[in-house]
């Protein structure tokens, strides 16, 4: 067991789930000089945090239920291809999940959500400047993400709305259009759309990233356990006193960070904390290579479709499925994302075969982030139900996350994401 120079700083922890969160909450507290210990139930980086973006972006940090959601809804659910899917279920917490994610579809909301974690998504890319500077290794690229829109109206309204990151010290956005969106990015061709460009944002490849936090947290000590599902937290009072495997293996420590993901709200509640999570269901096609090639990571804003260049492959990804847990590849859902990528880019072709992925995002109705302790005194941290912004709020949420632990106000995540705020 290793001592700190930090007064009451546990000196083991034991982290559960190995994906980008849970990895990045490992990284943070070896840095600090803890002993660490982290467990997933399957292979590390390999569920929501796999086949994703890797998007880093400030610029669309804000919380999934938002204004006008719920009358584009009502379009989307008539239309199987359509970005939003729910599937019908007699689950009754369902539909009071439901009930609850509509009643935050609306601009109040919205606003202090993204104020909520607007300060850790505008630190995202220099704490990512940081992993690379300590010896992460994974693939990044650094040219901002392009946003196209079928109007120059919408393209103005997204300007109005990133224009207030850029107020809180963002880089401000960039509008364009006709020669200067085909100069900036060919596949576009001669089509009518508006771009916006959000400059500081940036985009990795996920699956270097959780590959690269691996190696590193191997190479400075931390013990990494994957196929290891854990099954019950021993309590002693108020405090966790070990984690028990699906083998009965009991695996004890100083301090916990539950970051399962999905799985989160299972252990959850054995400390008597209720976080209503459900999985949002994403797809994603790889790629081995797009003519042109492009040089941005691009959002084809209306269609809700994502698009991130790679050196030797290029990803389609989008849609979001509830009320399902089965990460079954629907064809049709594929095939929807890859029209939107054709009527959007004409000038475009995806070359090779694509490799198929789907993924759980891990969501709370108010689509914030849970990230805190149970009570003040709790000896364990619980962080997870990042949605889509894993990869952009992991390296500060893992700081959080290592505050927390050490009983240190440096860095407090507000109040909006408290885990015990349902």
């Amino acid at each position: 067991m290793i001592t700190t120079d930090r007064a009451g700083a546990p000196a083991t922890v034991l982290v559960i789930g190995g994906g980008v969160i849970g990895l990045c909450c490992a990284y943070s507290l070896r840095r600090r000089g803890h002993e660490v210990t982290l467990v997933d139930s399957g292979d590390l980086g390999q569920g929501a945090s796999a086949g994703n973006g890797g998007w880093i972006c400030p610029s669309l940090s804000g919380p999934v239920p938002a204004p006008g959601l719920l009358l584009h809804s009502l379009g989307w659910l008539l239309r199987p291809g359509s970005p939003l899917r729910i599937h019908a279920t007699l689950e009754p917490s369902f539909a009071g999940w439901l009930l609850a994610f509509a009643r935050h579809c609306n601009a109040r909301a919205y606003g202090r959500g993204l104020e909520a974690v607007g300060e850790m998504a505008l630190s995202a890319p220099e704490r990512f400047r940081a992993l690379v500077a300590d010896g992460v290794q994974f693939e990044r690229h650094e040219l901002g993400v392009l946003m196209l829109f079928s109007s120059r109206a919408l393209a103005d309204a997204e300007m109005a709305e990133l224009q207030w990151m850029a107020n809180q010290g963002g880089a401000p956005p960039v509008l364009l259009e006709g020669a200067a969106l085909q100069e900036a990015e060919p596949a576009v061709g001669r089509t009518r759309l508006t771009g916006v460009l959000a400059p500081g944002d940036c985009h990795v490849r996920p699956e270097s990233l959780t590959e690269g936090l691996a190696a590193w947290l191997r190479e400075h000590g931390v013990d990494l356990l994957p196929a290891t599902s854990v099954t019950r937290l021993g309590l002693g009072g108020e405090a966790v006193q070990f984690a028990e495997t699906e083998k009965g293996e009991r695996l004890y420590a100083d301090a916990f960070v539950l970051a399962a993901g999905v799985e989160t709200g299972r252990l959850a509640r054995q400390l008597r904390v209720r976080i209503p999570l459900r999985s949002g269901k994403g797809y994603s096609v790889t790629f081995p290579a797009a003519s042109p090639a492009l040089n941005h990571a691009l959002y084809l804003s209306e269609a809700k479709v994502a698009i991130s260049p790679y050196d030797g492959a290029v990803r389609v990804l989008g849609t979001m499925e509830l009320g399902t847990e089965s990460v079954a590849i629907n064809p049709g859902r594929v095939e929807a994302m890859l029209r939107s990528s054709r009527r959007y880019l004409p000038e475009l072709a995806l070359e090779g075969e694509g490799v198929t992925w789907a993924g759980m995002r891990p969501m709370v109705p108010d689509g914030l982030p849970v990230i805190g302790k149970p009570t003040p005194d709790a000896n364990i941290v619980i962080a997870t139900a990042h949605a889509m912004l894993g990869v952009t709020l992991g390296p500060a949420t893992g700081e959080m996350v290592a505050e927390l632990l050490e009983s240190r106000p440096a860095i407090q995540p507000p109040a909006a994401l408290s885990p015990v705020r349902f």
